[in-house]
C-alpha cells in the first residue's frame, strides 16, 4: 500500500512540473513568427506578455562570473571607449617599457628608503657646498665629511635623482681642490657597478662625472670595465653617451680598444701588437680582410639603423672602413651617412666623412645636405674641425646662388661679432677673400681641402666659382669695416682679414672703407693722448697691413678703383707731418706711398715732406730714422 501511495504522488509530481505547450498544434508557422517578434518587441521596451513591470535582475559580483571577459579588459559590458580588442591592438612595447620603469621606481625606492637618513643629511650638506658664501676652506671639510658618511653606501644611493647629484658633486669639488685620495676612493667604489650605471636615467650622470674628473689611470680601469660591451653599449640610447666621454678624453693608443671591438672578432686573433686600425689587422692577417671589412660593414649598417650616428667611435671606424672599402660598398655606406650629415659634425672623423658625402654626391644630394645644415652655418664656421666642412662646401658646389642664399647670407647678413671673434670663423671668411692663399692657409688644410679638387660631380672651374663667392661676400665685409673700423684696426688677429677685403674690395664700398681705415690711422678714436696719437701707426700689426695695403694702390689704379694713398694724405695735417716724420713705421708707410701712389698723392707729399722735412731732420741732436733716410735719398 505504502509503495502505491509513493508511486502515485511521485506521478503528480511528474505531471505539476510538466508545462503546457506554449503554441496550441492548430496554430501555422506564420502566426509563431509574429507571435515571437511582439515578444521580443515587448521585452526591448521592458514589458511581459501580462504587460507587468520589468522583472529586477538578480546581481552577481565580477568575481564570481565564469568564463573570460569579453573585451580583455576585466569588465564584461562593452564599453564605447575602451579600444576594441579586434580592431586596435595595445601597444606591447610600451606597456613593457612602463613595467620597466616603474621596477625601476620601486627599486630606486627601496634603496632610498634603506638610506633614507643619510641622504637627507648628505643633502643639507651639499646646499652648504653649493652656496656662493661657502670659501674654498670650508668646501673642503664638508667634502670630507660628505665623503665619511656616504663611504660605503654610495652604491645604494648613485641611482637616485636626487643623490646622483651629491655624488657628481663629491667627484668635481675632489678634482677642483686636488684632494686625489677621496677622488680615488669614490672612483674605486663606483666602479664594480660602473656599465650597469651607464644605462641608468640618473647614474648615468655620475659615471660622465667620474670619467671627467679622474685621473688617467683611473680612467683606464674605467675603459677595462666598458671593454668587451663597447657595441652593447653604442646601441643603448642611453648608454653611447658615456662611451663618447670616454673616447674624447683618452690616449689615441686607448682609442683603438674601443674602435676594434667594431671590426668583428678578427682583433681577438691577434696578441702581438695593439690594433690600431685594419692596416693592422691586414697587415698580419691577409686572408682575413673581406670576412673583417664585411663584418665591420654590417655592424655598422646595424648601428646606422639604431640611429647611433653621433658617436666619435663609429666615425673613426666608419672613415678607417672607407679607406679600405670597395667603391661599391663605399657608395653604400656614403649613401646612408648623407642622411645624418648634421650628427656626423661631432667629431673631427665625422666632419671628414661629411667633406666626402660632399665631394661624392651629386647636385640633389648636396642641396638636400646644404638645407639640412641650414640655421647652423654660423656654429659650423666657429668650430675647429667643422669649419672644414664649409670650406669644401665652398669648393665643391657648382650651384652658387644656393650657396649664396643659403650659406652666405646667414654667416654674412647679421652680426659678424661671432666670426671675428673666433680663429676659424676669420679663417672661413679669409676663404672667401682669398682662396688657398699659402700666407694665410697651412699647407696640411690645403693638402686635405684638395682631396675633393678631382670629384667627378663639380663641372664648373674653380676659380670661377670662387670668385662669383668673393664679390657676394665682400661687400658686407667692407661695409662692415667703413662702420666698425676699431673692431677691424684694434685687434690684430682681424688685420689680416680686413687686408684680403680690401685688396678684393670692388665697387662702391671699398672708397668708405679705405676712407675709415686711413682716418683712424691719422686720429685713432678715444685717444688719451695729448697732441698726434701714433698708437694706431706706431703698431706693429698695423703698420706691416697698412704698408701692404699702400703697396696695394698701384692696382688700384691700374683697375680705376680709390686708392689708400689718397684718402690718407687727405687725413693727414702738418701737426701730422712733423710728428710722423720723427717716426720709424710711420716714414716707412709715407715711403710706401711715395713709391706705389698715383702721380697726384705723390706729387702733394713730396712737397710737404720738402716743406717740414727742413725743421724736422735739421736738429743734429734728433738721430733720423731709417725711413726718414730712405724718404731723403728718394727725393
Amino acid at each position: 500500500m505504502k509503495k502505491a501511495a509513493k508511486n502515485s504522488n511521485s506521478e503528480e509530481r511528474a505531471m505539476k512540473k510538466k508545462k503546457a505547450p506554449l503554441v496550441p498544434d492548430d496554430v501555422d508557422s506564420m502566426e509563431i513568427n509574429a507571435m515571437k517578434s511582439v515578444k521580443q518587441k515587448r521585452h526591448l521596451d521592458g514589458e511581459t506578455n501580462e504587460g507587468s513591470p520589468p522583472k529586477k535582475k538578480k546581481f552577481t559580483p565580477k568575481s564570481h562570473v565564469k568564463g573570460k571577459p569579453k573585451n580583455g579588459f576585466g569588465s564584461h559590458s562593452k564599453n564605447p571607449k575602451q579600444p576594441n580588442a579586434a580592431s586596435e591592438k595595445p601597444d606591447w612595447n610600451k606597456f613593457k617599457e612602463d613595467k620597466k620603469a616603474l621596477r625601476e621606481k620601486r627599486r630606486a625606492a627601496q634603496k632610498a628608503a634603506d638610506s633614507y637618513d643619510v641622504s637627507l643629511e648628505a643633502k643639507k650638506i651639499l646646499e652648504s657646498i653649493r652656496s656662493r658664501k661657502c670659501p674654498a676652506t670650508e668646501q673642503v671639510k664638508q667634502l670630507e665629511k660628505l665623503h665619511t658618511l656616504l663611504k660605503g653606501k654610495l652604491l645604494s644611493v648613485a641611482y637616485a635623482h636626487d643623490m646622483s647629484r651629491v655624488v657628481e658633486t663629491m667627484l668635481k669639488l675632489a678634482h677642483s681642490h686636488k684632494k686625489a685620495e677621496i677622488l680615488k676612493s669614490i672612483i674605486l667604489e663606483l666602479l664594480p657597478e660602473v656599465l650597469l650605471m651607464s644605462k641608468r636615467k640618473y647614474a648615468i650622470h655620475v659615471v660622465r662625472a667620474m670619467i671627467a674628473h679622474s685621473l688617467p689611470s683611473e680612467r683606464s680601469e674605467i675603459l677595462k670595465k666598458f671593454s668587451g660591451y663597447v657595441t652593447k653599449i653604442l646601441g643603448h640610447k642611453i648608454g653611447n653617451v658615456a662611451l663618447a666621454d670616454l673616447h674624447s678624453k683618452i690616449k689615441p693608443e686607448e682609442q683603438s680598444i674601443l674602435q676594434k671591438e667594431l671590426y668583428g672578432g678578427a682583433h681577438k686573433l691577434i696578441t702581438t701588437e695593439p690594433v690600431l686600425g685594419l692596416e693592422v689587422i691586414f697587415k698580419i692577417l691577409p686572408n682575413m680582410k673581406e670576412s673583417t671589412l664585411t663584418n665591420t660593414k654590417e655592424i655598422l649598417m646595424a648601428l646606422f639603423e639604431k640611429n647611433v650616428v653621433e658617436s666619435p667611435i663609429v666615425h673613426a671606424v666608419l672613415l678607417d672602413y672607407l679607406g679600405f672599402a670597395k667603391p661599391e660598398d663605399q657608395s653604400e655606406m656614403l649613401e646612408l651617412a648623407k642622411n645624418h650629415i648634421k650628427a656626423l659634425t661631432q667629431s673631427k672623423d665625422g666632419v671628414h666623412i661629411a667633406m666626402m658625402c660632399v665631394w661624392l654626391s651629386g647636385p640633389k644630394a648636396r642641396k638636400k645636405m646644404v638645407k639640412d645644415l641650414k640655421e647652423g652655418f654660423v656654429s659650423l664656421a666657429c668650430g675647429e674641425h667643422t669649419h672644414m666642412l664649409l670650406l669644401a662646401i665652398f669648393d665643391s658646389l657648382d650651384d652658387t646662388v644656393l650657396v649664396q642664399k643659403a650659406v652666405l647670407t646667414e654667416l654674412l647678413a647679421g652680426d659678424l661679432s661671432p666670426l671675428l671673434n673666433n680663429t676659424y670663423g676669420r679663417k672661413v671668411l679669409m676663404y672667401l677673400c682669398s682662396r688657398r692663399d699659402p700666407k694665410l692657409f697651412t699647407a696640411p688644410v690645403v693638402a686635405t681641402l684638395a682631396q675633393g679638387d678631382n670629384n667627378p660631380h663639380s663641372k664648373k672651374d674653380a676659380n670661377i666659382r670662387a670668385e662669383e663667392l668673393q664679390k657676394f661676400s665682400v661687400p658686407f665685409l667692407l661695409e662692415h669695416i667703413a662702420q666698425n673700423t676699431s673692431v677691424w684696426m684694434d685687434n690684430n688677429a682681424n688685420l689680416p682679414l680686413a687686408l684680403a677685403a680690401m685688396k678684393a674690395g670692388t665697387g662702391d664700398k671699398l672708397q668708405p672703407a679705405l676712407k675709415a681705415i686711413a682716418k683712424h690711422t691719422a686720429n685713432p678714436p678715444k685717444s688719451k693722448q695729448m697732441g698726434i696719437d701714433l698708437r694706431i701707426a706706431d703698431n706693429t700689426g698695423c703698420h706691416m697691413v697698412l704698408k701692404k695695403l699702400a703697396q696695394h694702390d698701384k692696382v688700384f689704379a691700374e683697375s680705376g678703383l680709390a686708392t689708400f694713398g689718397e684718402a690718407l694724405i687727405a687725413q693727414l695735417t702738418d701737426q701730422h707731418y712733423l710728428a710722423w716724420l720723427k717716426n720709424n713705421h710711420c716714414c716707412f708707410l709715407l715711403l710706401e706711398i711715395l713709391k706705389n701712389g698715383t702721380s697726384e698723392v705723390t706729387e702733394m707729399l713730396r712737397s710737404k715732406i720738402k716743406s717740414l722735412s727742413s725743421s724736422v731732420w735739421s736738429n743734429k741732436k734728433e738721430v733720423i730714422p731709417a725711413g726718414g733716410v730712405r724718404i731723403k735719398e728718394l727725393l
